[in-house]
């Protein structure tokens, strides 16, 4: 399908209906699976006290984003709703 989007981004945004031939919901092997788990929408957390970054993804309900930070293992969350931000890249300061 040509509408001017990369494969990756209608994947990503729900348009394209299977992958690699498989209905949606089908079982997938091992590299479809990491393939699959890399495509799932992140966000970018800058953990001041860890000095490091890492990826939220999204949780599997759709409902929000889950990160832990690498050094003190402290989770945070960020809810998805109405009246919330479009950016995708945050700074957290878990005071570890």
């Amino acid at each position: 399908m040509d509408n001017g989007m990369s494969e990756d981004r209608q994947r990503r945004d729900g348009v394209e209906l299977t992958v690699g031939g498989r209905a949606p919901g089908a079982a997938l092997g091992g590299a479809e699976r990491e393939r699959a788990r890399d495509q799932r929408a992140w966000l970018g957390l800058q953990f001041v006290c860890a000095r490091a970054y890492v990826r939220a993804v999204k949780d599997r309900d759709g409902r929000g984003y889950t990160g832990r930070c690498p050094k003190c293992a402290r989770v945070v969350r960020f809810a998805i709703g109405p009246g919330g931000t479009s950016d995708r890249f945050f700074r957290v300061d878990c005071g570890a």
